[in-house]
């Protein structure tokens, strides 16, 4: 056994008593266990490891044994939790991510940077496909998919959403619903102002492949 005062590192001398306390408990039957245990014990204090090192990696173990336990009762618990990506917003991401968290989602974030971006020879040759495929009768901004918008009004307020599908085929939508004026937000505010909103003067606020992280983000800035 290595005395304790040798040139060897904390993390080795964490792992040689890790390695007893293991040995112990693998290679032992359960009526030798405790007592196979109390040795090692015995034999690491003899060799200079002081009591609080061997209570930290005795809890050390007994967490890893759990989790492992964990495991086996529930194989498919960690494939049931639900990932949700987004992108990084400074200072709102992570408060984002802990109350999704308490709901039992995994908020991963997206990086806004990517190589292909930040070396054009990287991206060279790729051709991306269209965004859109269809031919809008008012195109009232750059087609773009998966966002959330933010629509400003002649009463100088605006108006935020967000859509999985073209931005203008949502925007069609709005100015179609603007006419009957029904129950919707958009309209019935229109209707109470007398304001109209500024369809051309569209901007974007995120973007997010899932609902969820759509939602998530309109929320935030509403």
């Amino acid at each position: 056994l290595v005395p304790y005062s040798s040139a060897h590192s904390n993390v080795v001398k964490r792992g040689i008593a890790m390695s007893y306390f293991r040995n112990a408990l693998q290679k032992s039957c359960q009526h030798s266990m405790k007592s196979s245990f109390d040795n090692q014990v015995k034999r690491l204090q003899e060799a200079g490891f002081s009591k609080p090192l061997l209570n930290a990696v005795a809890e050390s173990l007994l967490q890893r044994i759990k989790s492992r336990d964990e495991k086996v009762a529930d194989p498919t618990g960690a494939e049931r939790r639900k990932f949700e990506v987004m992108p990084y917003v400074h200072g709102a991401s992570h408060n984002i991510k802990k109350v999704a968290a308490r709901q039992g989602i995994n908020v991963v974030f997206s990086a806004p940077c990517k190589l292909s971006s930040l070396c054009s020879r990287v991206a060279r040759g790729r051709t991306r496909p269209p965004v859109c495929s269809t031919r809008h009768q008012n195109c009232y901004v750059p087609c773009a998919t998966r966002v959330v918008y933010k629509i400003p009004l002649t009463c100088e307020k605006v108006y935020i959403g967000q859509t999985g599908r073209c931005i203008n085929e949502r925007l069609r939508e709005h100015h179609n619903f603007l006419t009957p004026a029904d129950g919707a937000n958009l309209p019935r505010h229109c209707r109470d102002c007398g304001c109209y909103p500024l369809f051309s003067n569209v901007t974007f606020l995120g973007r997010g492949k899932g609902k969820v992280v759509r939602e998530i983000l309109e929320a935030f800035h509403i």
